[in-house]
């Protein structure tokens, strides 16, 4: 019984935050390895409304521009190089449902970035932070764009949309501690901005609208994902140490031919003998010039989760991470000073393989069979129809 209520409040948990989330924006965090310390806001598609807490700053025009920039932890708003205000906060409101502005350094080149909706300013840890205040589906759009580019089978834009929708919904809370739900980077998924004249992308996210995936137990999953895996995917407790039952390491024949199936990276000998002798797999005294048969080669039949030598070993994603490899599945051969690491695949490996997906969909699989190949006993179910079912 105690199982059964804590699977109950677990869904029950799980509904909460997905009412939340069609209830309400988005508020992702944008811009956010950019150091910007001054930017133009262009009201590009509609009129916008600055407000500083309830207080109405100012009303732009569509076209019209500003300048907000970070002076002494605090918003300094101008127009045309005349000041306006000093504030701690700032919300920028679109007075239309299909509003788009852009942000662009102002003491840069680089290119204007659009966005829809809302946006927030906060003068936070001694720089400014940007908030893209944004409705569900309009951040799938830009989240697909940017994770899948221009060029894939619609199929597979449809399999991208629903794995950023499970993917977001089941990490709203990821920088709750920081005020906002979602960043720009790859680490909760890349977004950058609207989606731009691609009608697949659109009609992808509109035809898979409210779909998500879910486990055997009716929880929405991890819907990890990464570039190639090489011909084989990770499990997810090889890599992050928890393991979970739809996230198992399967052969995939689909990603070969993908541009990221095989890598090279050369690293001096004496580089990696003092790596593994750092990490006490080979003791500070073995000798510089150990032969390569006896300790260096190394030819793995399959992913492994740790690389062992005298009876220690180390996490085979530690070594990814340390060496800044494309992927931890890889041989290593001699070539005199020099060893030579042959590498699979591009990413972290669990979950759904992009490159081995697009395959999929060239070959006429549908969404529903590339998700169910990468992520075992799981369901693409509607979120709102899953809520009904729960609240019923």
């Amino acid at each position: 019984m105690k199982l059964f209520a804590r699977h109950i409040l677990s869904v029950l948990l799980f509904v909460c935050i997905l009412v939340t989330a069609h209830a309400r924006n988005l508020r992702v965090l944008v811009q956010a390895k950019k150091n910007n310390s001054s930017i133009n806001f262009t009201a590009v598609s509609s009129p916008y409304i600055v407000y500083s807490g309830k207080k109405k700053v100012r009303t732009l025009k569509q076209d019209e521009s500003l300048t907000i920039s970070f002076t002494r932890n605090h918003i300094v708003l101008s127009s045309w190089k005349k000041k306006i205000g000093t504030y701690t906060t700032l919300k920028i409101v679109s007075k239309n449902p299909d509003g788009i502005f852009s942000l662009q350094p102002a003491d840069s080149a680089a290119a204007a970035v659009s966005y829809s909706d809302h946006l927030e300013v906060l003068a936070k840890n001694s720089s400014l932070r940007f908030l893209n205040v944004i409705g569900l589906e309009k951040y799938i759009e830009g989240t697909v764009a940017a994770e899948a580019g221009n060029d894939a089978d619609p199929e597979f834009y449809k399999v991208q949309a629903i794995i950023s929708r499970t993917y977001a919904l089941g990490h709203l809370n990821r920088h709750a501690k920081e005020g906002f739900n979602l960043c720009d980077q790859v680490h909760c998924q890349a977004y950058n901005g609207i989606l731009k004249d691609n009608k697949p992308i659109a009609d992808a996210v509109l035809a898979t609208k409210n779909k998500i995936i879910v486990d055997s137990s009716m929880r929405i999953i991890t819907a990890a994902y990464f570039s190639n895996c090489g011909g084989q995917t990770a499990a997810a407790e090889d890599v992050w140490s928890k393991p979970l039952p739809y996230l198992q390491s399967i052969n995939d024949p689909f990603c070969f031919n993908g541009v990221h199936a095989f890598w090279e990276q050369k690293i001096p000998l004496s580089d990696w003998l003092t790596y593994l002798k750092k990490k006490k797999l080979l003791s500070a005294y073995t000798d510089m010039n150990i032969l390569c048969d006896t300790t260096f080669c190394y030819f793995p039949l399959k992913r492994e989760a740790l690389f062992s030598l005298s009876n220690n070993a180390v996490a085979m994603r530690a070594i990814r991470d340390d060496w800044k490899l494309k992927s931890a599945f890889f041989s290593i051969n001699q070539a005199g000073d020099t060893l030579i690491f042959n590498g699979r695949g591009f990413g972290h490996g669990v979950g759904l393989c992009q490159e081995g997906a697009m395959q999929m969909a060239k070959l006429g699989h549908s969404f529903e069979e590339i998700i169910s190949f990468y992520y075992k006993d799981v369901s693409v179910v509607d979120a709102d129809l899953l809520s009904f079912l729960i609240e019923k």
